[in-house]
């Protein structure tokens, strides 16, 4: 009898410490997502930075700021 006790015991105390485990296993395994996600992101900025182009030049002694975004050209007429 006594030596069934010990062994429920021993079971009950074995779930818990499978429970604890999964659930640590689980948060690794979000956190590991998560990183994946913001890393994602971090790439597609870049190179949303890189397809923005700027130019300057001159023309008829004005300055002209030329912004390339996404293949639509957009220019600023500054003069000094």
């Amino acid at each position: 009898m006594i030596r069934k006790q010990y062994k429920a015991k021993n079971r009950d105390k074995n779930v818990k410490e499978n429970e604890l485990k999964r659930k640590k296993e689980k948060k690794k395994g979000r956190k590991k997502e998560k990183r994946k996600r913001e890393e994602k992101r971090e790439k597609k900025k870049g190179r949303k930075k890189e397809k923005r182009k700027r130019e300057t030049r001159e023309e008829n002694g004005r300055k002209l700021i030329i912004f390339n975004y996404n293949s639509q050209d957009i220019s600023l007429n500054l003069s000094f």
